[in-house]
């Protein structure tokens, strides 16, 4: 896509929130907000596309688009004060969310010409719900408890038809759907303890995470689907220290996780370092280190067609599903700000190491492009 115009005709906005607070008593306490947004938008894009093997062509799409429901994020957080040591707390967000996008594209290539018509509906549901217990039980010592439970569900419906056939299929009409959902649950537990300005860390915890991916695609009495599913759980103990006052400070965190899938077992250990260096509290430097590790979804692992759009799907997914995804980053950080001149001068150097990362490898077929997961061994940014 070389050439790229794009008009937005028409916009539309509505966002407002609305926040309570109730005190039932001296120790007890409930407050949230929900937030109103509805936007619609209409646009006209005109894009000319150039392949080195094929014919150029241009399309013109007009884009309508609703997006949201006039309700959507809510939280509400409960607050209790059991005594003078100890807290109890619960908090629950509702994130639903809706998209309808309508493309009408008409399509010239030398002789012909394909009138598109494009429907999309993205339908979001989000739940979560934490509960959290805190017990000072002396004064250099404190235990939090934490328990949580997250649900995400996101359900995708195509409709996709022409006066011409597409992706060198003998059909001009496909109806797809898609649907992916996360259910994860956990429980953290930590002890600090501060002794000299230094606060010891300790922590367990324990989390499951489930996923479901499926999607039907049909066209000319034929259906194309793909059904995965998983249970990824891992154990984790921390054991770190900190120091976050006078001029030189630090944040050594020793992470070990244990994870323990249906198909493989693997220990990691990720650590967290932090140095830095106050001159005063508005001009300090600071080094970080951080290392991480995930794994691929269910939603980029399938082999059979996926559509992406009108020009591209994507299909036979090289990626393993338990294959660790590790990532080593390392920053530097400057900040000086003079209050009295305004001064503010920062800095930041950012250095990313990356072990199979998740990329998309492209093949162009005609007026249209296939593409598939696979890793990238290794990737420096």
């Amino acid at each position: 896509n070389l050439l790229s115009n794009e008009y937005v005709i028409e916009k539309k906005s509505k966002f407002g929130a609305l926040n309570f607070s109730v005190f039932p008593s001296s120790n007890f306490k409930i407050n949230g907000f929900t937030i109103i947004n509805e936007t619609i938008q209409k646009e006209l894009t005109q894009n000319n596309n150039t392949f080195i093997e094929n014919p150029n062509f241009n399309s013109n799409e007009n884009i309508n688009t609703k997006g949201n429901l006039l309700f959507n994020q809510t939280k509400i957080n409960v607050d209790y004060k059991l005594n003078s040591s100890s807290y109890l707390s619960y908090s629950i967000l509702f994130d639903p969310r809706v998209d309808h996008t309508n493309k009408s594209i008409v399509q010239n290539q030398t002789s012909l010409t394909k009138n598109i018509n494009e429907e999309n509906e993205n339908r979001k549901i989000n739940f979560g719900q934490q509960i959290s217990y805190i017990n000072r039980l002396s004064k250099n010592k404190l235990v939090t408890l934490n328990i949580f439970n997250e649900i995400k569900n996101n359900t995708i419906d195509y409709l996709l038809d022409t006066n011409k056939n597409l992706f060198t299929i003998n059909t001009s009409s496909y109806l797809q759907d898609q649907k992916y959902k996360t259910l994860e649950n956990g429980i953290l537990s930590k002890l600090a303890i501060k002794k000299n300005n230094i606060v010891y860390i300790f922590g367990l915890g324990y989390n499951e995470f489930n996923q479901n991916y499926n999607s039907n695609l049909n066209y000319s009495n034929t259906t194309v689907s793909n059904e995965l599913n998983s249970l990824r759980t891992n154990f984790s103990s921390d054991f770190g220290f900190y120091k976050k006052n006078g001029r030189f400070q630090f944040n050594l965190i020793n992470k070990l996780k244990y994870f323990n899938s249906f198909e493989k077992n693997s220990l990691f250990y990720l650590p967290q370092i932090q140095f830095k260096y106050e001159f005063k509290p508005t001009h300090y430097i600071s080094t970080t280190y951080n290392r991480n590790v995930k794994f691929a979804n269910e939603n980029q692992l399938f082999s059979n067609q996926v559509i992406q759009n009108y020009t591209s799907f994507i299909e036979n997914s090289q990626l393993v599903r338990n294959n660790p995804i590790k990532n080593n980053s390392f920053g530097i950080n400057y900040l000086y700000i003079h209050l009295f001149s305004g001064t503010i001068l920062f800095a930041t150097v950012n250095y990313d190491s990356n072990n199979n990362t998740i990329g998309q490898n492209f093949t162009q077929e005609q007026d249209f492009s296939k593409s598939n997961f696979r890793t990238i061994s290794e990737q420096n940014n």
